[in-house]
C-alpha cells in the first residue's frame, strides 16, 4: 500500500505591524491501483486538488481582508474601547462633600459607527460572505460589571477643597462565543475652583467649577471562537474515471486580544440641583491614552474528499490554517464632552454618566449609585 500525497504550500504576506500566515496541508490516500483515467481540461489530479484548495485560499483572503487592508483600525478600536470605558463610579456630579464620598457601578464603552453584527458578519459569514469592512470597525464593548470608589475630601488634613480617590473595577463574564475579563485601578483628584452658590432662596443650588485629573490603568483580555463560513465552488478530481467530490467542513476561527491601556483624564466639570433632588451635570475634557493592544487569531479548515473509488481510502483530510497577528495602540488625544442626570435622596445619589468622544467616534454611559457624607 502507498499514500499519496496530494500536495502542500505555505504563503506568507508581511505587513506592517500584521501578518497573515496561511497553509496548506495536503489530504493523504491509501491507494491499491495507480492513478489514471480521465482527467478534465487535461489537469492532474493534484492540479484539481490544488484548485481546491485555491478556492479556499482566495476565500479566506477576501474573508480577512479587512484585516488585512488596514488592521490598525480594528485592533486600535479594542484599544479606544478600553480607554472609554474605564470612567465607572466617577464622582464628578456630585460637587462637593464633607468628608467622604463612595461610589459602585457599572460602565459600557462603545467604539463607532458600525455594529457588532457587521463584524460577526463580515467573519461568520452571511448571504453575501462580505468581508470585514475595515474602513467602519466594529462597535467594540467594555462592560465592566462592576466599579467602585472611595472619594475623601483633603480639606481637614491637607488642601482645602482638593478631593483624592482610589477607584477600582472588575469583570469576568463569558457571552455566548465571547469571553471578557477586565481589570482596572486608578487614582484620582479633584480641585474646586469656584465655590457653590445658592440661588433663586435655596431652589436652584450651583457646585461651582471644578479641575479633575488622574491616572487609570486597565486591562483587558477578549476571546471570540465561532465557525467560519468557507462558500466555495465544489470541484471533482477523477481517479480511473470515477469522480471524487470534495467539500469543505469543520472551520473554526478563534480570534484573542489583550489590551493594556493607561488613561490620564483632564477635565473641567460642573453642575447644578434643582429642588434639592434633580442633579445636572455637565464638563468637558481630554483623556490621554497610552497602551496597546494584541490581537492574535488562528483558524483551520477541513477539507474532505467523499465518493472514493474502491481501494482508494482518504487517510486523513486536507486542512488549510492561518494565523493571524498585529498590534496597535489607542488614540493619544481624546476629546471629551460629559453629562449626568441624578437623583438626590438625603445623602445618595442615583447618577446616569454618559460621556461622547466627538474625535474618535466613541461614547461610554453608565449608572451609579453613591453615598457622601
Amino acid at each position: 500500500m502507498k499514500k499519496i500525497s496530494v500536495f502542500i504550500a505555505v504563503l506568507f504576506i508581511s505587513l506592517p505591524l500584521f501578518a497573515i500566515d496561511i497553509r496548506f496541508n495536503s489530504p493523504v490516500f491509501s491507494n491499491e491501483a495507480p492513478i489514471s483515467g480521465n482527467v478534465p481540461d487535461g489537469l492532474s489530479p493534484e492540479d484539481l486538488s490544488y484548485e481546491i484548495f485555491n478556492d479556499i485560499e482566495r476565500e479566506l483572503r477576501y474573508r480577512l481582508s479587512g484585516f488585512s487592508a488596514n488592521p490598525g483600525n480594528l485592533i486600535g478600536a479594542f484599544a479606544n474601547a478600553s480607554i472609554f470605558s474605564n470612567h465607572g463610579a466617577g464622582q464628578y456630579s456630585f460637587g462637593t462633600y464633607n468628608r467622604f464620598a463612595f461610589t459602585i457601578g457599572p460602565m459600557v464603552g462603545f467604539r463607532l459607527p458600525a455594529s457588532y453584527l457587521s463584524f460577526s458578519d463580515g467573519l461568520i459569514g452571511s448571504e453575501n460572505t462580505a468581508p470585514i469592512d475595515h474602513d467602519e470597525p466594529a462597535i467594540t464593548t467594555y462592560a465592566q460589571i462592576l466599579n467602585a470608589q472611595i472619594g475623601i475630601n483633603t480639606s481637614a488634613f491637607f488642601l482645602r477643597d482638593l478631593y483624592l480617590g482610589i477607584k477600582i473595577g472588575y469583570m469576568n463574564m463569558p457571552i455566548d462565543i465571547f469571553s471578557f475579563n477586565t481589570f482596572s485601578i486608578g487614582a484620582m483628584a479633584n480641585y474646586k475652583l469656584l465655590n457653590n452658590r445658592n440661588i433663586a432662596a435655596g431652589s436652584l443650588q450651583w457646585s461651582g467649577i471644578s479641575i479633575g485629573t488622574g491616572f487609570i490603568y486597565q486591562n483587558s483580555a477578549i476571546s471570540v471562537n465561532y465557525p467560519l463560513e468557507i462558500a466555495i465552488e465544489g470541484r471533482s478530481i477523477y481517479v480511473d474515471d470515477h469522480e471524487v467530490r470534495a467539500g469543505v467542513s469543520d472551520t473554526k476561527f478563534n480570534l484573542d486580544f489583550n489590551i493594556n491601556t493607561y488613561t490620564i483624564p483632564v477635565e473641567v466639570m460642573t453642575s447644578i440641583r434643582l429642588f434639592s433632588f434633580i442633579n445636572l451635570a455637565a464638563g468637558a475634557g481630554l483623556d490621554i491614552g497610552f497602551g496597546r493592544a494584541d490581537l492574535s487569531a488562528n483558524g483551520t479548515v477541513t477539507t474532505d474528499f467523499m465518493d472514493l473509488p474502491p481501494g482508494i481510502v482518504q487517510i486523513s483530510p486536507g486542512t488549510v490554517s492561518f494565523q493571524i497577528n498585529g498590534n496597535s495602540g489607542p488614540s493619544i488625544l481624546n476629546p471629551k464632552i460629559m453629562a449626568a442626570l441624578g437623583l438626590v435622596l438625603g445623602q445618595v445619589m442615583l447618577d446616569i454618566p454618559f460621556t461622547y468622544y466627538p474625535l474618535n467616534n466613541g461614547i461610554n454611559f453608565g449608572i451609579t449609585i453613591g453615598i457622601f457624607l
